[in-house]
């Protein structure tokens, strides 16, 4: 090996072809540190991007794309290199700030489009109002020197709660004349915003998110009406999507017709672009409402029908049959749950990962987890065997991702009724405090229903445990 001068050995001297004389500089904005932090675990990791992309499903041309900041992210490449990069949450957790940032810089393009054509941009398209809706004034200020010291840092919740998330979608920009006019990357965009919502209604609820929906879905109409071809079918599988979100919403909120509403159009929508996957979905979540009504018979039937839509993906048929199992738990049905316990587990946990299903990933590529799989079984028994319940229970919750707060409230509810049902009324109240606080932080009212449902049982309890748990749920 021939030595330079320094001592270095010369072949270290010069950097490769190829590759950038410099690294890419994290503080550049959220996707630089995104790409940086993603880069920086492939290789303490040893990791190739062929390897990579093994994992994930992903491309190498994606992975690398991503981690030089030049491409463009989804919730979907972030969960699958969190998950193969044992990150815990960490890569995921910069996800929110990636999106609005590139929700943000939309808005500026279509901003720049709307003044070179004279026209008039509304003051809330203006980029700096965008970067403090998502709280990104950090980020704006290094393209946009601000001329006042302001550093308002509002958290995602406030912002949105306060009404200000309603300009986060592309409400500023008229629906297009002409189907050329439309961006080929409007799907992706939608995508990646309904992450955001997710992401924010599983920590904090539905209730700021829903006007959202609605606005973003008036507008995906206006483009889905105009579009044509391959472009057309995107639109509507995106909006069928949205629509089955604002369903589940709305459902949690309390409202049961604007839910069935929601569920009707998805259906519709879903149908019309031959999405299968969601068609099964939706009719999964009606055998889900049909079962909140204790109504098992059509709970069953309508998971029966979910069940029979050809060409859907194993997990979500997997997911479908846990809907199943519970219809046949309330009808008192043990030998039958059982049956279709045995069978959703086996698939489910044989798709634990999920990362390399596409079509799983964009619909509740999170359900396909043990922890949910275990609570799904713990509804069944408590129907059945409340104290089995319980330890199901129990094992979930251990398990519980810690950005599902919605979720865990509604299942520690839950687990506070069987508690009461296995004769443990202390325990039962204990629980139902915790998931109390849940329901305050994330105004769902869905763990406020099972929690009406656990205040009814512990009245007729003597125990303090069970007069405090009262008194809080009855100052809610």
């Amino acid at each position: 090996m021939v030595v330079a001068p320094s001592g270095v050995p010369q072949n270290m001297t010069q950097p490769r072809r190829g590759r950038p004389p410099t690294p890419i500089d994290p503080d550049a904005s959220h996707a630089a540190r995104l790409g940086f932090e993603i880069r920086k675990a492939r290789q303490t990791r040893r990791l190739t991007l062929t390897e990579l992309a093994g994992l994930i499903g992903f491309s190498p041309q994606q992975i690398s794309g991503v981690e030089l900041a030049k491409t463009l992210v989804s919730g979907a490449f972030v969960t699958a290199c969190d998950r193969a990069l044992e990150a815990d949450g960490a890569l995921l957790a910069l996800l929110p700030a990636v999106l609005g940032e590139q929700t943000m810089q939309r808005h500026e393009r279509a901003a720049a489009r709307q003044r070179s054509a004279g026209r008039e941009v509304p003051a809330y398209a203006d980029v700096r109002t965008i970067a403090r809706a998502f709280g990104l004034e950090r980020y704006a200020e290094l393209l946009y020197p601000s001329e006042a010291d302001e550093d308002v840092d509002l958290s995602r919740r406030d912002v949105i709660g306060a009404g200000v998330g309603a300009t986060l979608g592309l409400a500023s920009t008229p629906a297009p004349a002409l189907a050329r006019e439309i961006d080929p990357a409007l799907p992706s965009h939608w995508v990646g915003l309904l992450s955001v919502l997710d992401y924010h209604d599983a920590m904090f609820g539905p209730h700021a998110v829903l006007e959202i929906i609605r606005n973003e879905i008036t507008l995906m109409d206006q483009y889905a009406q105009v579009a044509r071809g391959d472009l057309r079918s995107q639109l509507l599988h995106v909006e069928a999507r949205w629509s089955g979100f604002a369903s589940w919403l709305s459902h949690d909120i309390g409202d049961s017709r604007a839910g069935d509403r929601w569920a009707i159009r998805a259906l519709r929508l879903a149908k019309e672009a031959e999405y299968q996957d969601l068609i099964a979905w939706i009719l999964m979540r009606q055998s889900e409402w049909a079962a909140t009504r204790l109504q098992p018979r059509q709970a069953i039937a309508f998971a029966d029908a979910s069940i029979r839509i050809p060409e859907t993906k194993d997990q979500i048929r997997a997911v479908c049959t846990l809907r199943k199992a519970y219809g046949h738990a309330l009808a008192k049905d043990a030998a039958s749950c059982e049956r279709s316990l045995a069978e959703a587990r086996a698939t489910l946990l044989d798709h634990a990962d999920g990362s390399k299903d596409a079509a799983h990933r964009e619909l509740g590529g999170h359900t396909v987890t043990p922890p949910y799989v275990l609570a799904e079984e713990a509804h069944c028994w408590l129907w059945l065997h409340p104290v089995r319940a319980v330890a199901k229970y129990d094992e979930a919750l251990a398990l519980w991702p810690r950005d599902r707060a919605r979720s865990r409230g509604i299942h520690q509810a839950r687990l506070a009724i069987a508690c009461d049902a296995a004769n443990e009324p202390d325990r039962a109240a204990a629980e139902g405090l915790k998931a109390l606080d849940i329901a305050r932080a994330t105004k769902s009212g869905t763990i406020m229903r099972e929690l009406d449902g656990l205040d009814h049982r512990l009245a007729g309890r003597s125990q303090s445990a069970a007069a405090d748990f009262r008194e809080a749920f009855a100052a809610f």
